[in-house]
């Protein structure tokens, strides 16, 4: 099963999900275009923006937080990690 296929599962189920974790691609540079087409086909956004892998050669993000883009989440970048919260109406 590929990842379109499980997004198509939670999404046509109108679950909430968060996806996380070492994804390989490294969203500070342009290779990211075919995940962000799938992304937006699900309403998801990418949260991180910023290196999360640092050394003397190179700066990566190639570690992420997805989720589906919403007006009831807020994300808020932390030094070391990330705030969800959930607004209340």
């Amino acid at each position: 099963m590929n990842l379109d296929s499980v997004l198509n599962i939670w999404y046509s189920n109108k679950t909430e999900f968060v996806i996380c974790g070492d994804i390989n691609i490294n969203y500070l540079e342009n290779c990211k275009k075919r995940l962000d087409v799938l992304l937006q086909t699900y309403n998801l956004i990418g949260t991180v923006s910023f290196p999360t892998c640092k050394t003397d050669a190179s700066n990566t993000a190639i570690d992420n937080i997805f989720i589906v883009r919403t007006k009831s989440i807020l994300y808020t970048p932390l030094l070391m990690g990330f705030q969800i919260t959930r607004r209340k109406y």
